[in-house]
């Protein structure tokens, strides 16, 4: 059974971050697929072409945008951008998150507030963005990619990426409530 007889996304508008990477192309490509229109955020702008590229053959519209989650002023453009061209968005997907690694003894409080202002800050205000124009149309799923780092430890060389994870798998919790 093809993944389009699993569910329909047709007229559905989806964003994912990190959409060049592995598994955010992965996701793009399955609502590609389920007939989904897509807008899609990273900061690799050659792998976003190629991602285009590809997805335009299913006929929807896939828009593409260079960009970090952890530039506020982006994340704002990008869903002024959304607002102009799609009117709506369904389905958001957050993905992108750089973070840092590093032992607790050694690591740099720097890696730990870039590690939580990636993951944790500027996802919260994507999904913040995101939300209140569900909320408005009274629908929409938030999807955030959590690591099992941030449920069980992964040793103690991973402490920001960790945290901050830790912190996104609370979140996204607290905002299904």
């Amino acid at each position: 059974m093809g993944i389009e007889k699993m569910f329909d996304l047709s007229g559905r508008v989806a964003l994912v971050t990190g959409a060049a990477g592995s598994l955010g192309s992965a996701i793009a490509t399955v609502y590609a697929d389920a007939g989904a229109d897509l807008l899609l955020f990273d900061l690799d702008g050659d792998g976003l072409h190629r991602m285009a590229k590809e997805l335009e053959r299913s006929g929807q519209r896939v828009r593409t945008v260079v960009g970090s989650v952890g530039d506020i002023q982006q994340i704002t453009e990008l869903f002024e951008l959304l607002d102009r061209e799609f009117g709506k968005i369904d389905i958001l997907v957050n993905v992108a998150g750089p973070a840092k690694i590093g032992k607790p003894e050694e690591v740099d409080l720097a890696d730990v507030a870039y590690s939580i202002h990636h993951l944790v800050t500027a996802r919260f205000f994507i999904c913040q963005q995101a939300g209140r124009r569900m909320l408005a149309a009274g629908k929409g799923s938030i999807i955030s990619i959590c690591s099992v780092t941030g449920i069980t430890a992964n040793g103690r060389s991973h402490m920001p990426y960790s945290m901050a994870m830790a912190a996104v798998g609370h979140m996204t919790k607290e905002l299904s409530g």
